[in-house]
């Protein structure tokens, strides 16, 4: 015969359900859970995917840009399909069109997802069901990681260094093209030069108001230089002797025993009448520091100077002194060709002494030589600088910056 406490009272069966812990707790001891209904007698749906942490934000916002990209491939490649070739065309220019935000994704910035087109499968796809998977996340993941003081000042300091070497950069080109008469890439190396201090103001005046860092991206760009050196008059050619390294040490002497120096021929006019000159003299050492500047003359209108440049070298000689009435002896010697003043209008390299009276053969030590001209003698030397150019985006205190500049 059953008690009265063993079956449950009207009144009993309409108070709240137990609480989901107090239904977990049940439920682990093995018994039947009254909250494992609902209250209407049906049983309650049980989510079937776990609870974790989600990636960060970034890794996110670059997960959501791939996909979105790759769903737009997809629609082109069904259009072509189907035959909407203007739709597959569409289709591609919108899937371009992420590449920028992607970009900026995987280099750190943070983008804006509201400018991002719409899924071209949102309308064809289904509603969805309970049945479909879910993930919960917690609610701080939603929320953007702010940088620490630390990272905030480091951030400044690169692009402020970034914005200074690009500023030079630019100051040296408008200046170099100056003095070529090259008045329009003049311009537009000062130009450059001056949005890019502008830039550098702005994001030093971030800095100082303790203002959020500016966004930015980067993009590779190459620049043409026409290299000459302006300071040289067409009727010259400079020669720098640099150093001599572990020049050779005759026999019987020791490195404080040398008293070296170097001396050059430069064929033109003519090999029968080069133009000559020498260093001083360096004193107890094998790697003396000569750091001397020589300058010859020619003549460009001349038509033999393409051909002597050609045939005939600039020969350079390392001598040691002997000493009182003793001639003074050759170590080796450097013969220097200067073909390259072609297409080229510097040669500077380190080169090896040789002995010519024994063919050509290495007797140890080298000789570092820098000739220049102003412009090479057919072609311009054109060189390619690439870059990683730092651009500063349009930023949220753009408004203040302003405002500041008029207080």
């Amino acid at each position: 015969m059953l008690s009265q406490a063993d079956v449950p009272s009207q009144g009993a069966a309409s108070q709240a359900p137990v609480s989901p812990a107090a239904a977990a707790a049940a439920a682990a001891g093995g018994t039947a859970s009254p909250a494992a209904a609902s209250p209407s007698g049906q049983p309650a749906l049980q989510p079937t995917s776990s609870v974790r942490k989600s990636p960060g934000r970034n890794e996110q916002q670059l997960n959501y840009l791939l996909e979105r990209q790759k769903e737009f491939k997809m629609a082109a490649i069904q259009s072509k399909k189907q035959g909407d070739l203007e739709g597959a065309k569409n289709y591609l220019r919108m899937s371009k069109g992420l590449d920028r935000m992607i970009l900026s994704a995987q280099n750190g910035l943070r983008v804006d997802l509201g400018s991002v087109p719409p899924s071209p499968f949102t309308a064809a796809s289904p509603a969805p069901t309970v049945e479909l998977n879910f993930e919960m996340v917690q609610a701080a993941d939603c929320d953007p990681t702010p940088r620490t003081p630390e990272e905030t000042s480091e951030l400044f300091s690169r692009l402020e260094d970034a914005l200074i070497k690009q500023i030079e950069m630019c100051a040296r080109n408008a200046q170099h093209y100056q003095k070529l008469g090259d008045i329009t890439n003049t311009k537009n190396f000062e130009k450059m030069a001056k949005n890019l201090g502008q830039d550098l103001d702005a994001v030093q005046s971030a800095r100082k108001h303790q203002d959020p860092p500016p966004r930015f991206h980067y993009e590779d760009r190459s620049f043409t230089i026409v290299d000459s050196f302006p300071d040289l008059s067409d009727s010259e050619v400079e020669i720098l002797i640099v150093r001599g390294l572990n020049i050779p040490l005759p026999s019987g002497y020791q490195p404080k025993d040398m008293y070296t120096y170097v001396s050059y021929e430069f064929p033109f006019p003519s090999a029968d009448e080069p133009q000559t000159g020498r260093t001083q003299t360096i004193k107890h050492s094998i790697n003396p520091e000569y750091n001397e500047v020589f300058k010859v003359n020619i003549d460009r209108k001349n038509r033999s100077l393409g051909r002597i440049f050609k045939r005939q070298p600039v020969k350079f000689e390392v001598k040691y002194e002997r000493g009182f009435l003793k001639g003074d002896k050759a170590l080796g010697q450097v013969q220097l060709k200067v073909t390259s003043f072609d297409n080229k209008c510097e040669i500077h390299d380190c080169f090896d002494l040789m002995d010519m009276e024994r063919g050509r053969k290495a007797v140890g030590g080298k000789l570092e030589i820098h000739l220049r001209i102003r412009e090479p003698l057919v072609d311009k030397d054109v060189k390619v600088e690439k870059w990683k150019w730092l651009v500063i985006d349009i930023h949220l205190t753009s408004k203040r910056l302003v405002l500041r500049q008029f207080l």
